[in-house]
């Protein structure tokens, strides 16, 4: 990808989604890149990002359409550092439920090398498999709980607390899959982690959406300006 794309990604990041700075993008990917011209062109007639359930301001969705317009055109391996990124920051709410069990940061760790080293196929689909092990049991633990009744006595704001750690392993998992996701699977994947980040945060933040995504738009800025270093 050329630097004039990247140039135009960041401007695009840093000017808050705004039309202007998105139109640059478009035509300078249309100049450089036909394939990806085609590619954004598409999502684009879309209409861009939606939500359909009305509860977050234009400010907020076109912080959220940042996010999807830097996964259609970014690199998967700069996608998967994004993804990476998320999980991570998710990592404390897991640990501080689960405090001895460190197999996600250390599958993370894993998963962050394979970018460079390229581990097997078969070596990431047994992280994810581990994973999926993991989050079936604290899923399994949570719901036996709740069924239980020992939630009952509990107000709405932190029964949706003692959730958080299940959306948490969510996340991890998630971008498991991402990095054993088949090229017409990953968008689909990523997505996934994107939106199991945000609504994990949202929970501990209700009214944060926008400090979240903007975070989120901040490592995509970070990985971006590595390629213009």
């Amino acid at each position: 990808m050329s630097s004039d794309i990247y140039k135009a990604i960041l401007e695009y990041i840093h000017k808050s989604g705004s039309k202007a700075s998105l139109s640059r993008l478009v035509e300078t990917i249309r100049q450089t890149d036909l394939t990806l011209a085609a590619i954004l062109d598409k999502y684009l007639e879309k209409g861009g990002f939606q939500y359909f359930d009305g509860q977050i301001s234009e400010k907020e969705r076109l912080q959220m359409q940042i996010v999807y317009i830097c996964i259609q055109v970014l690199s998967q391996d700069d996608v998967l550092k994004l993804v990476i990124e998320c999980a991570k920051k998710t990592l404390p709410i897991f640990e501080a439920a689960r405090p001895r069990d460190s197999l996600p940061r250390q599958i993370l760790e894993q998963l962050e090398q394979s970018i460079v080293n390229k581990l097997p196929k078969i070596r990431l689909k047994q992280f994810k498999d581990q994973l999926q092990e993991l989050a079936t049991e604290v899923d399994s633990r949570w719901h036996e709980a709740y069924g239980n009744g020992e939630y009952d006595s509990l107000p709405k704001r932190e029964l949706d607390l003692s959730s958080q750690p299940v959306l948490a392993i969510q996340v991890v998992l998630s971008a498991a899959n991402a990095a054993i996701a088949s090229k017409k699977d990953f968008l689909e994947c990523v997505i996934t982690v994107i939106n199991t980040y945000v609504e994990t945060e949202l929970i501990s933040k209700p009214h944060g959406r926008n400090e979240i995504v903007s975070w989120v738009n901040q490592q995509l800025a970070e990985i971006v300006q590595k390629h213009l270093e």
